[in-house]
């Protein structure tokens, strides 16, 4: 098989399992919810010039003059969570259509914006960042986006350093398994007992599928898999080989669970 048509293919097959992992609702996660204005201020959104017409343009505008007029000195917004959120929000899906160096300059502009006004703003983002960034059942959630948040907290000069301790923790587990750099080695325990380790096994190329036993959309991609006859062919030449880890906490349902015999049954 082509090299290149088997890169892409894997990449489209991780996208894939990434997402069916992203849509799993643990039994005490909620939803992302949409955010509701519930108080008043003179702030509002700016409206792009009538020239520009296409979505993508009028995306980038609002990415880079969303947050021109917004009072970052204001201490009154402190009390005012839900109506930065509800911009916030706003904002960022704008983000998600331009391409990633216009989404990161706009989110760094907006941090810059924040710290130039003593950083009176940093605990109402701080978690409004979280929620849209890191958690994970949030559309919006990104990791390289993310970075660029928590980098700005740890080196922000107006944040105590105490106050610094969860992000520098985040930071340092986003650095970990970024794109482009070799993966972080990990155990993982068969359901036999034994330990392995990812980088004991022999292929040519290895998918991470993360999954939950009570995810229904994780059913839906191991049913997939293991029909699929494309996947079916390069496990069986070892020149692909699919290591199924479980990140629940309950054990006992996992070995409960069963898998496609082309999967490397494991618990982190």
């Amino acid at each position: 098989m082509n090299k290149l048509f088997l890169k892409l293919f894997i990449l489209a097959t991780m996208a894939l399992c990434a997402t069916s992992c992203t849509s799993c609702e643990s039994n005490n996660q909620s939803k992302l919810d949409t955010p509701v204005v519930v108080a008043k201020s003179n702030f509002s959104a700016p409206i792009p010039p009538a020239m520009l017409t296409d979505y993508t343009d009028i995306a980038e505008y609002m990415t880079s003059n969303y947050w021109n007029k917004f009072d970052f000195a204001d201490s009154t917004q402190l009390t005012n969570k839900d109506f930065v959120e509800v911009h916030f929000y706003e904002f960022v899906k704008n983000l998600v259509i331009v391409d990633t160096d216009s989404a990161k300059k706009g989110l760094d502009k907006l941090l810059t914006q924040i710290e130039n006004k003593q950083g009176v703003l940093y605990p109402v983002f701080m978690e409004i960042f979280e929620k849209y960034y890191y958690h994970p059942n949030s559309p919006y959630r990104n990791e390289e986006m993310y970075v660029v948040v928590l980098e700005s907290i740890v080196n922000s000069k107006n944040i105590e350093e105490i106050n610094k301790t969860r992000s520098r923790f985040h930071l340092q587990m986003a650095y970990k398994n970024r794109i482009g750099t070799q993966a972080e080695d990990f155990k993982y325990i068969l359901p036999s007992g034994k330990v392995k380790k990812m980088y004991s096994i022999k292929a040519d190329y290895t998918i991470l599928f993360f999954n939950s036993w009570h995810c229904d959309e994780c059913k839906n991609t191991k049913e997939f898999i293991a029909n699929d006859p494309l996947y079916k062919k390069l496990s069986r030449t070892r020149k692909l080989a699919i290591l199924a880890i479980c990140t629940d906490e309950d054990m006992q349902n996992w070995k409960q669970t069963s898998y496609p015999k082309c999967m490397i049954n494991g618990f982190e």
